[in-house]
C-alpha cells in the first residue's frame, strides 16, 4: 500500500481518535414521542437555493415507518425498479439511471462504490428521523447526483427523559416485523437505539404470464430475513460545540426466486453492512465548521447450488468531510466544502491491489436582496489519474408580495465519475472511461393560500454526454462504454389541500410526472435516436385521500405507472399498471402510553403486473400491527 493511500486513511480516521469519544452524533427529533404528530412543510434548506427540495412530513413518515424505503418513495411518485419482494429495488429520478440518484446518510453517500447505486429495500424508513428529497443535481454534496438525492438524517432530542416504542406487524405471505426503539436525553447528552427484525416467506400466488394460458403458480424459494441496529449518541458542550456518532449495522439473508421462464432456483444472497461515523460541529460568532469522518464495511455473499457459484465481495470505505460556513453580512454568506473518500475492495473480478480515491471540493456564495436570494457555486472533483472540469452552477429564489408564492430556478454543469465496476471489472471494465457530464436546469414555483391549498410546479431539462452503458463487445462479452448522449426533460406537479369541517380533518394530495428521456446521438445504431430509455415511464401519478376524526384515521391511495419499454429498440414493453391501497389506524392513550393499532391492504384491485420482466409482484395482501409508545419527561 503506498504512502498516499495510508495518509488518506489516517486523515479519514483521525477525528475518531482525536475526540476520544467512541460514538456521538448530530441531527434528529424524537421518533417515539407521544402527542400530536407535527407536520412540517417549511423545513430548513437542505440544498442550494433554486433547487426543488421536499421534506417528508412526520405524518407520512409515520405511515411508512414499519417498511423499507421503496414503499415510501413509490407513494411520492418516485420511480422504483423492483425485482420482486425478495429481490433488490433501485430508485431513479428525473429520467436518469439509478446510479445518478445519491442516497445520503447524515451527509455520507451510501451508494455502493462497486455498482454506483443503492438497494433501497435494505433501508428501513424507521432508521431515519428526517427524510428529504432533492430534485436535481447540487454541487454542494459529496456526489452531485445528476438525477437527485435522498437524504436520511438523525436529529437528536433535547427534552430530558426517556421514550420507548415497539412496532409489531404481521401480514400476508408469512410476513413478520418487530422494531423496538428507545431514546434517552439528559441535559446535553442524548442517545437513540433502534432495532429491526423482519422475516417473510414471500410465497404469494401469481399468474405466470410467460406460459400459455397464464396458469396460477406460487412463488417458491423467496424467503428473506432482515436484522439490524441503528445507534446514535449526541453530546453538546458549553462552548458551542457538539459531537455526534452513529452506527448502522444490518444483515439481509434472502433466497432469490427463479424468473418465470426457469423452473427452479438455487440462488441465495447475504448482504452485511456496517457503517460508523463521527461528526464535530463548532459554531462561532459569524461562522460554523463541521468535520465528519466515517468508515463503512460492506460484504456480499452470493451462492447458487444449481450452477455451482460461490462468490464473496467485500469493500471498505473511508470518508472525511469538512464544511465551513461564514456570514460576512446579513445579506452575504459563503459556504465551502471538501470531501475525501478511499475505497478498498476485495473483489476477485478486479485487478490485484485495486483501490479508488476520490476528492470533491466546492465553494458557494449567496446574496440576499429583500425577498430575492441569488446563489453561485463552483465545484470540481478528482479521482486517481483523472479529474472533472470545473463545474459552475447558479440559482435564485424570489418571494414576491406576501411571500405565499416562491419562484425558483437553477442551472449549471455537473459531472459523475464511473463506478468501480465500470472501471475495473474483468472482463468489461475500462479504466479509461470518461466522467458523465450534464448541463442541467430547472425552474418552478410553489404557491400557497390561506385556506389550505398548496401547489408546486416544476420543469427540468438536462443533456447528459458520455452516458455509460454496458453493451456486447466485439470480444463477445459485455463491456462498459461511453456510448450515449441522453436528453432528459419533463414537468412535475404536486397539489395538496387540507380542510377541517368540525372535528373531521381532510387531506387530499396528488402528484404527476411527465418524463421524456431519449437518446440524441453518438450511437452505434441510428435507429435508437429519439427512443425513450428502457424502464422509464413517460407518465406516472399518485393520489391519496386521508380522513381523520378523533382517534380514527383512514387513508386510501392510488398509484399509476405508465408503459415502459424493456429493449432499446422498443420491440418489447411492460403494460401500464395501477395499484390501490387503504389503511385504517386508531390512536388512543392510557397514562404515559400511546397505542396505535392499524390494518392496511395493498393492491386492492388484485392487479397482475411486473416492474421487471419475468419477476412477478404480489396481488392483494394485508398488513396488521400495533405501535406502542411510552414517554416520561423529566422536569429540568
Amino acid at each position: 500500500m503506498n504512502i498516499r493511500i495510508k495518509a488518506l486513511r489516517l486523515c479519514c480516521l483521525a477525528p475518531l481518535f482525536l475526540t476520544g469519544t467512541p460514538f456521538s452524533m448530530h441531527g434528529q427529533h424524537d421518533t417515539v414521542a407521544l402527542g400530536t404528530v407535527v407536520v412540517s412543510d417549511h423545513p430548513e434548506p437542505l440544498a442550494a437555493s433554486g433547487i426543488y427540495q421536499y421534506t417528508i412530513d412526520s405524518a407520512t413518515q409515520s405511515e411508512f415507518a414499519g417498511g423499507s424505503l421503496d414503499r415510501l418513495l413509490e407513494a411520492q411518485n418516485i420511480s422504483v425498479r423492483s425485482y420482486g419482494l425478495a429481490g433488490s429495488a433501485t430508485v431513479s429520478m428525473r429520467g436518469t439511471a439509478a446510479r445518478h440518484t445519491s442516497i445520503q446518510w447524515n451527509g455520507f453517500d451510501i451508494n455502493s462504490p462497486t455498482l454506483g447505486l443503492a438497494d433501497v429495500r435494505l433501508i428501513p424508513v424507521g432508521f431515519a428521523d428526517r427524510l428529504a428529497l432533492v430534485y436535481g443535481p447540487t454541487s454542494s454534496f459529496a456526489s452531485p447526483a445528476i438525477g437527485g438525492s435522498l437524504l436520511l438524517d438523525y436529529r437528536p432530542g433535547y427534552r430530558q427523559g426517556i421514550s420507548a416504542g415497539l412496532l409489531a406487524e404481521t401480514g400476508s405471505f408469512g410476513h413478520l416485523r418487530i422494531m423496538p426503539a428507545i431514546e434517552m436525553a439528559g441535559g446535553r447528552v442524548s442517545s437513540s437505539t433502534r432495532l429491526l427484525y423482519e422475516h417473510s416467506r414471500n410465497n404469494f400466488p401469481f399468474a405466470n404470464l410467460a406460459l400459455p394460458g397464464s396458469p396460477e403458480e406460487k412463488q417458491e424459494h423467496a424467503r428473506h430475513r432482515h436484522t439490524g441496529i441503528n445507534q446514535y449518541f449526541h453530546v453538546r458542550l458549553r462552548n458551542n460545540m457538539a459531537f455526534t456518532a452513529g452506527l448502522w449495522y444490518q444483515v439481509m439473508d434472502r433466497e432469490i426466486p427463479a424468473i418465470l421462464t426457469v423452473p427452479e432456483s438455487g440462488a441465495e444472497q447475504q448482504d452485511s453492512i456496517l457503517r460508523m461515523f463521527l461528526s464535530m460541529e463548532k459554531i462561532f460568532r459569524r461562522s460554523s465548521l463541521t468535520v465528519r469522518a466515517a468508515w463503512f464495511d460492506e460484504r456480499q455473499h452470493f451462492e447458487d447450488s444449481i450452477y455451482g457459484i460461490d462468490a464473496q465481495y467485500n469493500i471498505r470505505s473511508y470518508h472525511l468531510h469538512a464544511l465551513y460556513r461564514h456570514a460576512w453580512t446579513s445579506r452575504l454568506s459563503i459556504r465551502s466544502g471538501l470531501y475525501l473518500s478511499h475505497h478498498d475492495p476485495r473483489v476477485a473480478e478486479y485487478a490485484a491491489a485495486t483501490t479508488d480515491e476520490r476528492i470533491s471540493a466546492f465553494a458557494e456564495g449567496k446574496f440576499m436582496v429583500g425577498n430575492l436570494v441569488l446563489r453561485g457555486t463552483l465545484q470540481q472533483a478528482w479521482r486517481r489519474e483523472a479529474s472533472s472540469p470545473v463545474a459552475p452552477s447558479a440559482g435564485l429564489e424570489w418571494k414576491p408580495g406576501s411571500g405565499r408564492l416562491t419562484l425558483f430556478a437553477s442551472g449549471g454543469r455537473f459531472h459523475s465519475f464511473p463506478s468501480m465496476n465500470d472501471l475495473y471489472w474483468i472482463p468489461g471494465g475500462d479504466a479509461g472511461l470518461l466522467p458523465e457530464s450534464a448541463w442541467a436546469g430547472q425552474a418552478g414555483y410553489r404557491a400557497e393560500t390561506g385556506n389550505g391549498f398548496e401547489w408546486v410546479q416544476t420543469g427540468f431539462a438536462k443533456l447528459i454526454t458520455n452516458w455509460i452503458q454496458w453493451r456486447p463487445s466485439p470480444a463477445g462479452y459485455y463491456a462498459a462504454f461511453n456510448l450515449s448522449e441522453v436528453f432528459a426533460r419533463g414537468v412535475e406537479h404536486m397539489f395538496r389541500y387540507r380542510l377541517q369541517k368540525g372535528k373531521t380533518r381532510f387531506t387530499i394530495e396528488s402528484r404527476y410526472s411527465f418524463t421524456l428521456s431519449t437518446r440524441t446521438g453518438n450511437h452505434e445504431s441510428a435507429g435508437l435516436k429519439g427512443k425513450q430509455l428502457v424502464y422509464m415511464p413517460r407518465h406516472s401519478a399518485s393520489a391519496a385521500l386521508q380522513v381523520a376524526r378523533g382517534p380514527v384515521t383512514g387513508r386510501v391511495s392510488v398509484q399509476h405507472t405508465g408503459r415502459r419499454f424493456t429493449t432499446d429498440d422498443h420491440t418489447a414493453s411492460l403494460d401500464p399498471y395501477t395499484l390501490a391501497g387503504a389503511t385504517l389506524r386508531l390512536r388512543f392513550t392510557r397514562g404515559s402510553l400511546l397505542y396505535e393499532p392499524y390494518i392496511s391492504v395493498g393492491n386492492l384491485g388484485d392487479a397482475a403486473y411486473q416492474v421487471i420482466p419475468n419477476r412477478p409482484e404480489p396481488g392483494i395482501y394485508y398488513r396488521a400491527g400495533i405501535l406502542i409508545k411510552y414517554r416520561q419527561i423529566k422536569t429540568p
